[in-house]
């Protein structure tokens, strides 16, 4: 199975408690599982150690996995274009990759995917003719964490029409993302 067949796999359900360091240290473990039955496997331990109902606990895990791999995933479409290469430290805070421009100069860019805001003022038919304003507005109010920061950010927004809440699923959407990436990829920046 591939990445992708294993991210299929996950239903929609209420993800659970807000994040939270010590769920996130007990569920480290959705970096380096790369199957949803592995994480499913994990989980009966982390529950044990939290001392919570392990249907939470594999909500929760769920919930950080199906982020971490989509995340992953569009990540490999955009490296596969000639355009790209990945920052060599995997783990660096505000790079995940390089952008070529056409000069030749290498841009750094942070991958952020989200839903369309529920929070943003404007309609989605709005953002989508403004994009600047939609790209103002994700930098002010996203990632206000530990992880917020000003450098450059390629923002990935889902939005589904006739389900604004099912974006999340979007997310695994592999042919229609690779169409997306490629486009944005062949314009010239």
């Amino acid at each position: 199975m591939t990445l992708w067949d294993e991210l299929a796999q996950v239903e929609p359900e209420a993800w659970g408690r807000p994040q939270n360091d010590a769920w996130d240290r007990a569920t480290n473990f959705i970096y380096t599982t790369p199957t949803y039955a592995g994480v499913l496997e994990r989980c009966r331990e982390a529950a044990r150690r939290l001392q919570a109902p392990l249907e939470a606990v594999e909500r929760y895990a769920l919930h950080r996995w199906y982020n971490y791999h989509t995340h992953e995933a569009v990540l490999s479409l955009i490296l596969a274009h000639p355009r790209a290469r990945p920052h060599p430290d995997r783990r660096h805070p505000t790079v995940d990759f390089y952008l070529r421009d056409r000069e030749g100069r290498e841009v750094g860019f942070d991958l952020k995917l989200t839903g369309f805001p529920d929070r943003y003022p404007r309609s989605f038919s709005y953002a989508y003719r403004h994009p600047v304003h939609l790209m103002q507005w994700l930098y002010h109010h996203q990632s206000k964490e530990r992880r917020h920061h000003r450098a450059n950010r390629l923002f990935v927004v889902f939005y589904d029409r006739r389900d604004p809440r099912g974006a999340w699923a979007l997310r695994r959407d592999r042919d229609r993302i690779a169409a997306a990436v490629e486009r944005f990829l062949e314009q010239p920046h």
